[in-house]
């Protein structure tokens, strides 16, 4: 080692105060997740592609004998390439919710089942031939060069955000399995139905961290929420380099339209929080 060019060991450290929200819903959030939405890995994709879900010891094997279109390939790539910004996901809602204990423990579960998501659709697209191993660590590191931003600078929207935006996965993925099936693939099908009941779990999680922030403030918790879908974007509207052909392709499988968002995944999300108005409700969507 090149001592002049060595860096000395940092033994600082810092100090912060909870705010008395963050000490609150923290204590909160923190009974939910470990009362209700704490769970074991959900997947283990071993290095001959076979997927073991790991909460039922179901093994998904014989993936490399199926094949899927070219254009349901791209659509499994481009929710691949949403789930790859893992990275911003984590680092950028990690640091909002550091202070509080349970959004920080949930969001750290939410991180680990998404990173699953994303090597189980590499997966599929490796197994049926639609790209090599050294091509997926090729477009994760593509991935890398762009950043996602969070859309809102508060954990409470963010958490919002997220039960809007994990029923819309939900969706798709759904759409996903169901074309999966169309095309004679029963074990893509049966991975892709894995992860829409994942998001649907997310979704439900999410929904009740709201409803914890709305025990604690009715008013300002319901006026985020109606600005929230007021406002809301997928992810993959804003990530995908090719914006409009992917929306073409979502639209062709039945993942997206305009009804659907505004019918199946806003009027459904608002709904399902259970306070919002029903006049709030028709005037949003």
């Amino acid at each position: 080692m090149n001592r002049t060019e060595s860096e000395p060991f940092n033994d600082n450290f810092g100090q912060v105060e909870l705010s008395e929200e963050d000490k609150r819903i923290g204590a909160k959030t923190f009974d939910l997740f470990s009362k209700r939405l704490i769970r074991p890995p959900a997947w283990v994709v071993d290095k001959n592609g076979i997927v073991t879900i790991g909460r039922t010891g179901e093994r998904i094997d014989g993936l490399e004998n199926e094949q899927i279109s070219t254009e349901f390939a791209r659509v499994i790539a481009g929710f691949k390439m949403v789930e790859d910004f893992l990275p911003d996901y984590m680092g950028k809602g990690n640091k909002l919710v550091r202070n509080n204990m349970g959004l920080f423990m949930i969001n750290m579960q939410w991180g680990r089942e998404e990173l699953q998501h994303g090597l189980a659709l590499g997966n599929i697209l490796e197994q049926t031939g639609h790209t090599t191993h050294e091509q997926t660590i090729e477009n994760y590191q593509r991935n890398l060069e762009r950043t996602f931003e969070l859309p809102y600078s508060t954990a409470r929207k963010i958490v919002i955000y997220g039960a809007f935006q994990e029923r819309g996965t939900c969706i798709g993925y759904m759409a996903l399995e169901k074309k999966a099936e169309k095309e004679g693939a029963p074990k893509t099908a049966k991975i892709l139905r894995h992860i829409a009941a994942d998001e649907a779990y997310h979704n439900a999680g999410y929904t009740e961290v709201v409803k914890i922030y709305y025990d604690e403030d009715p008013k300002g918790t319901l006026e985020d929420v109606l600005h929230v879908a007021r406002n809301f974007r997928m992810p993959a509207e804003n990530l995908h380099p090719n914006r409009l052909e992917w929306i073409k392709d979502l639209i062709r499988i039945g993942a997206f339209s305009k009804k659907i968002v505004a019918e199946e995944m806003i009027h459904q999300t608002l709904l399902g929080f259970r306070f919002v108005p029903n006049q709030a409700v028709s005037e949003t969507i």
